[in-house]
């Protein structure tokens, strides 16, 4: 086949959809730089939890293993990892070329928002561009997530922008862009799995999007490829840097088994007290049930850890694949108390009865920042403990399962109603798609009942509903003004909310804010 002239190339560049994207996007572009800027100074150097600091400090093993690896000494330097070590290679990146974590910060921001826009901006075709932009920038969650040292963020990241550049596909022309999108989808789908390992379980909803929107057999393999592709990168390059990483998977099981045991009548309790002593040792089963807790508002798999069925304990030799057998084991030969136990599980990570947790977000928490050299300010202490208060008064942002049923709802009205029954795939249903299955991991696995594991599904749902509003309820001015005004009203009243929570709370959030060092402002 013969090569294209430079000229030809040259030529295709300049015709390439990504020049004109910036050129018609720009107002987007400038728009979250500024709000990037505004919040990265203002969380300096971002809010950071304590998963955030164990992947902060993992970027030293890191480096050490990219150097062995380079070197082809990789053998010399072993390492481990409970977390997904993608995350710390962008940190050591930023590192290395800042010399600090703070342009990580402000990179995460600046895709978060960007994309964010853009994504809203297409779902409803460009035609309600202010209409999108208010609702972001009224949304707190928007704010406090933009700069959450959080593997979901990136996650989230990631699947908005595999999202759009899918539905781009069939408006490449030319070569260049087809070969960069393959690149991108490529690039954002390492960062998708290997951000968040459950993000594995959208794979199969992107095929089917692919194959439903897609009708030529090379971009149906193309794209589906490149998906993969991305997903065995993020799997296999830790082995490549002699970097294990433990299976955490596993653990979720084991907190399902310890707490149906838990759940068993003194007699029945007493059969399974050693189910799993041969994995972990004599009594093991016992202290774990007894430190267990898993049908309260602010429980976790952390008093199962605090025994011998520890993260580590589990990640030893075969344990992980015996955890599975036990569990599986345990479904067959006590099914109702099982599926008792599994509905405590499920109906807690969808928000029934009990909303999911806003926890590890706390302000300077066991005050770590001072190990890692970061400095902290007032401005930060009010930013943080403003955003938990008003999600500890909108508790139904933290019901999933209200989210999805009106996403639903909306999405049925548009299809049925707007677009009829033959219409092809449309992005709404594809977003609902990516979301319900990213979010369907957690239910089946999960270590705790937490806002940020729900967040890639949150902000695809909220893109949902926020761009099948306009389009369903302005279809004349007094409609839309009844619409607008109820909007408003809803809004306003949530963050009237949040801020009387706030006051509530004011004297401990001043008493932290006092014990704050500010006497340095230099951002790391």
């Amino acid at each position: 086949m013969a090569t294209k002239k430079p000229g030809k190339i040259i030529a295709e560049i300049k015709q390439s959809a990504y020049i004109k994207w910036f050129c018609n996007n720009r107002n987007s572009i400038i728009i979250a730089l500024l709000i990037s800027v505004f919040i990265t100074i203002l969380s300096h150097p971002g809010i950071i939890y304590i998963d955030s600091y164990v992947r902060i400090s993992f970027t030293d093993s890191l480096k050490t293993s990219i150097k062995a690896f380079l070197t082809g000494e990789s053998a010399l330097y072993p390492s481990s990892s409970w977390l997904t070590i993608t995350p710390s290679f962008f940190i050591l990146l930023s590192k290395e070329i800042v010399g600090s974590i703070i342009l990580y910060t402000f990179t995460q921001c600046f895709l978060h928002w960007l994309l964010t826009i853009v994504f809203i901006d297409q779902l409803n075709e460009k035609q309600h561009p202010l209409w999108n932009k208010i609702c972001l920038f009224l949304s707190p969650v928007m704010w406090a997530f933009g700069v959450y040292y959080e593997a979901s963020v990136g996650s989230a990241i990631a699947m908005l922008a595999i999202l759009l550049l899918i539905w781009k596909w069939r408006a490449l022309q030319v070569r260049f862009d087809k070969v960069i999108t393959v690149i991108l989808i490529i690039g954002f789908s390492f960062v998708c799995f290997g951000y968040r390992a459950n993000a594995f379980s959208i794979i199969p909803a992107v095929i089917i999007i692919v194959l439903l929107r897609e009708k030529k057999l090379l971009a149906r393999v193309l794209l589906s490829a490149s998906v993969l592709l991305g997903f065995f990168v993020s799997a296999f390059l830790p082995s490549l840097l002699n970097i294990r990483v433990l299976p955490s998977y596993s653990a979720g099981f084991a907190w399902e088994i310890v707490s149906v045991i838990q759940s068993m009548e003194p007699d029945k309790q007493y059969e399974y007290i050693d189910y799993l002593d041969d994995l972990f040792g004599d009594g093991a089963t016992a202290i774990a049930v007894q430190n267990n807790s898993y049908d309260e508002q602010g429980s976790s798999i952390n008093g199962m850890f605090n025994s011998p069925i520890s993260s580590m304990a589990i990640s030893e030799g075969d344990h992980s694949t015996r955890l599975v057998k036990r569990y599986v084991k345990m479904a067959l030969h006590e099914p109702k108390m099982f599926l008792k136990t599994k509905w405590e599980f499920i109906s807690h990570s969808l928000g029934i009865g009990k909303p999911v947790n806003m926890y590890e977000y706390y302000y300077q928490p066991w005050d770590p920042d001072n190990e890692f050299g970061l400095n902290d300010s007032q401005q930060r202490a009010f930013y943080v403990n403003f955003f938990l208060a008003f999600m500890e008064f909108n508790s139904i942002i933290r019901r999933p399962w209200i989210m999805y049923l009106l996403s639903l709802v909306l999405i049925l009205i548009w299809r049925f109603k707007y677009q009829g029954k033959k219409a092809p795939l449309n992005l709404y249903e594809a977003t609902f798609l990516v979301s319900l299955f990213y979010y369907g991991a957690y239910l089946l696995n999960t270590q705790a009942f937490e806002f940020r594991y729900y967040y890639p599904s949150w902000i695809l749902l909220f893109a949902i509903i926020i761009g099948l509003i306009p389009q369903m309820f302005f279809n004349s001015k007094r409609s839309k003004i009844i619409t607008l005004t109820v909007c408003l009203v809803i809004i306003i009243a949530s963050l009237a909310g949040g801020y009387k929570k706030y006051r509530e709370t004011s004297d401990d959030i001043v008493a932290a804010i006092d014990d704050v060092d500010t006497t340095s402002t230099a951002i790391i």
